[in-house]
């Protein structure tokens, strides 16, 4: 079957620049951008993550880009299927150097218990179209974070790599997945991702507001939702309203 590519068809790359999805944001709104485009940075000195969080990363260390995409281009039906397909390629690039490689729910990537990289997915909603913006750092030669629980290339492997050709690697499993999607459907690609889930199956504390109980995931549904069994009930999550 064909192998169309989806990713990399152009790619930009920037010493420096405030972010990476606001350049993407700002090609989208002023000269357009064709679906595909992927623009890499050295270093961004606004970098941001999930629910306003600053992503902080060394000058040159680590991987630093954004995709430009509308969906119908890539024929992805929802929002839900493309964090799918970037938490699975992402979990692919990583499984090459250690074995240990989850996805914490939405879309964090944990070698062996500790995140190493992770996905900001911004939309534009336009006649009847979403444009979606994917923001991907990940920790690829950095030593030192200001958060607990973080890693990176270098500290699993002892060995440094070129952000550059990390994120080669990574587009080629990005046209992969993105094939993969639209030969079998965001059913499949649904369960392979919940099949790689972070602590599933595992009794863990969820912390949720004030409460504190403990639970174990046991899947993801079609809108995205995590579900968690707690002793006495089966309780259903969107994004920002639990943490574990």
């Amino acid at each position: 079957m064909l192998h169309k590519t989806y990713v990399g068809n152009q790619i930009i790359f920037l010493n420096s620049v405030d972010s990476t999805n606001n350049y993407v944001a700002n090609l989208y709104k002023t000269e357009g951008i064709e679906s595909g485009t992927v623009i890499m940075a050295d270093f961004q000195t606004k970098g941001r993550g999930q629910r306003g969080k600053v992503w902080q990363s060394d000058s040159s260390a680590n991987l630093i880009m954004s995709i430009g995409a509308k969906l119908t281009d890539w024929e992805i039906d929802s929002v839900i299927s493309l964090n799918h397909i970037v938490s699975l390629s992402l979990h692919g690039l990583f499984s090459n150097y250690q074995d240990d490689v989850k996805i914490k729910w939405p879309n964090d990537i944990m070698v062996q218990g500790k995140k190493i990289s992770g996905i900001l997915i911004e939309n534009y909603l336009s006649s009847n179209s979403i444009f979606s913006i994917i923001g991907i750092g990940a920790n690829i030669n950095q030593t030192q974070f200001d958060i607990e629980r973080a890693t990176s290339l270098f500290i699993e492997t002892n060995s440094i790599f070129q952000p550059r050709d990390i994120a080669m690697e990574l587009i080629r499993y990005m046209n992969e997945i993105l094939n993969l999607y639209n030969q079998r459907g965001d059913e499949y690609i649904k369960d392979m991702y919940n099949a790689l889930l972070w602590k599933k199956d595992e009794k863990h504390m969820f912390y949720i507001g004030e409460e504190v109980k403990e639970g174990r995931i046991f899947t993801t549904d079609a809108d995205g939702l995590l579900g968690v069994y707690f002793e006495n009930e089966e309780r259903w999550f969107h994004n920002g309203e639990v943490k574990y």
